[in-house]
């Protein structure tokens, strides 16, 4: 993971497939399912490993093997994975939309707050893409409770810039200035 934030995506997916390996090897079907979510996530992701086809192909194994093993949080960042493909290749916000809630609703059920947050962070753009303002404004809202509650500062500075542009959208200068000054600083 440490090289995955560093954008060292050669590395992280080496590791990655090596992981996967490991879990063939020995037989691990849920340390498979991380090995291939995490995979996902880089593909689904713009960086310079981005193709979304190859994405979607493995988030849709990956759900398929958390729905197996009876998984929630492997299911859970499987569908927002999905979710990912979507808003990134900008192909279909219905589709994003539809995975985006469905990670949620496995999130909420089962207590999966950080799951909860990536869901509603991420839904906040197919919501936009979808021009569903309201539900995007509300999404962002909630998830950034949520970043505040889990201490991740990053994805809160993340939050707060794609709030302040919300609001520079709706004309409220004030609070996307706020907003994005706060983003600053935690930056």
């Amino acid at each position: 993971r440490m090289y995955e934030l560093a954008g060292r995506f050669d590395e992280a997916l080496a590791n990655y497939a090596e992981m996967q390996e490991l879990a063939d090897n020995l037989g691990e079907p849920a340390l498979e399912l991380s090995a291939l979510n995490a995979q996902a996530t880089i593909y689904a992701i713009p960086s310079g490993k981005w193709d979304p086809d190859h994405a979607e192909q493995v988030a849709k194994r990956a759900n398929a093997l958390a729905q197996e093993l009876g998984d929630p949080r492997g299911e859970a960042k499987a569908l927002w994975n999905l979710l990912l493909v979507e808003v990134y290749s900008e192909r279909d916000p219905l589709a994003g939309i539809n995975y985006g809630e469905r990670s949620l609703a496995i999130a909420r059920k089962h207590g999966l707050s950080e799951e909860q947050a990536f869901a509603q962070h991420d839904l906040a753009r197919a919501y936009g893409q979808a021009g569903r303002f309201e539900d995007s404004h509300q999404a962002l809202e909630e998830s950034r409770a949520l970043w505040e509650q889990l201490g991740n500062t990053e994805m809160l500075a993340d939050n707060l810039t794609s709030s302040a542009y919300y609001y520079s959208l709706l004309g409220d200068f004030g609070q996307a200035i706020a907003l994005a000054e706060r983003s600053l600083e935690l930056s």
